[in-house]
This record gives C-alpha cells, structure tokens and sequence, in this order.
C-alpha cells in the first residue's frame, strides 16, 4: 500500500516537474525578437544572420542583459557554441560543437570556468580529457582516456601548475609510467620513444 502511494506520489511530481520544463522552453520559444534597448529589458531573443539568410546567433536578453541560452550556429545551419548566461554572465555549461558533433563542454559559474571541462573526438564521440578547474585555473587530476575509454594518464594539478605523481597506464590496466613533478619540473626525464615522449613533456610543462 505504502508502495502505490510512493509510485502515485513520484509520478505526480514528475508530471509537475515536466510541465514546468515545457512551459519554461515554451516561454522562450514564444519570446519576441528584440528591436529596441526597451525589448531588451523587458525580455526579447536577438537573433543574427548570415548574409545568406541562415541563422546565425540567437540570444535571450532580460533586464538589458544576456540571460538564458544563447546559441551559434555554422552557415550550414550546424550548432557551434551553446552558451548559458545568468544576469549577463556565462553560468553553467558551455559548449562547443564541430560540425554539429560535441567536440568540448565546460562548467562556468559568474563568468568563471569552475568544474568540470570535457574534450570529445567528435568523430566517436568518446571523452578525451577531462580537466577539473577552480577559479580558472586547473585544479585536481586531469584524466586523458584511450580510445577504448580507459584510463591513459593521470596528470594532477593545483592552482594551475603540474603537482604531485604524473601517472601513465597500459590500457588503464597496469601502470607502465610515473615521474614525481613539481611545479611544472617533472623531476625524471621522460623518454622520447615511450608514450610519446615529447608530447607528454609539453603537457606536463603547462
């Protein structure tokens, strides 16, 4: 009995939740398109074209500032940029496309890059990177994957420098690889014809 009325109860507030969301997108969809500084303050969506005619940006304003979802758009008519702004700053994810595939998103809070940033290959779609940052600057460990999705390196940071144990694996199974780093010195020199050397110095020196 308890049972049923837990299902009732959850399936009540799921139908209120998506009403909600669709009154929400709903809203914006039906928002006049800005033609003066006064539609911007009282809540329009500027759009901009290419000389073609196709769409290229359009942009949600209220109280005179960005506020919502603002998109970009390829001539083609692929998504480039999703951008959501809060009071006229970028809060929340952005995201970045190539030729309409995800290629990055990021975690933005006041116009500051805070959280989680996520490269894709835009061909698979797999993850690439995956960088934890704070206050702009990378903090934590910064994982690179395998195609396959395993674990390819660990490289940590704090406050934007390369700190810690910079760790590389073989197929995220086995550890084949460490040096200690500091500071952006890595203090073991790692060799050229393994894992590509040269590359991983160049990472571990931003």
């Amino acid at each position: 009995m308890r049972f049923g009325k837990l299902m009732g109860k959850n399936l009540f507030l799921s139908m209120i939740l998506c009403s909600v969301a669709s009154f929400s997108f709903l809203h914006a969809d039906n928002l006049k398109e800005c033609e003066s500084e006064e539609d911007k303050k009282a809540g329009c969506v500027e759009k901009q074209y290419y000389d073609s005619g196709n769409l290229k940006e359009e942009t949600l304003y209220q109280n005179g500032v960005k506020h919502g979802m603002e998109k970009t758009y390829h001539e083609s008519g692929n998504l480039k940029y999703e951008i959501i702004y809060k009071n006229g700053k970028i809060d929340g994810i952005y995201k970045s496309y190539y030729e309409g595939n995800l290629f990055q998103e990021s975690t933005f809070k006041s116009g500051i890059r805070h959280g989680i940033t996520k490269v894709y290959n835009v061909i698979s779609g797999n993850l690439v990177v995956e960088t934890s940052y704070k206050s702009d600057q990378k903090d934590g460990i910064q994982k690179h994957y395998y195609p396959s999705g395993d674990i390819l390196a660990e490289i940590p940071y704090t406050n934007g420098k390369v700190n810690s144990i910079v760790k590389f694996y073989d197929k995220g199974k086995k550890l084949i690889w460490q040096a200690n780093a500091h500071l952006t010195r890595l203090t073991n020199e790692i060799d050229e014809f393994e894992i590509g050397g040269d590359y991983w110095y160049d990472i571990c020196k931003q």
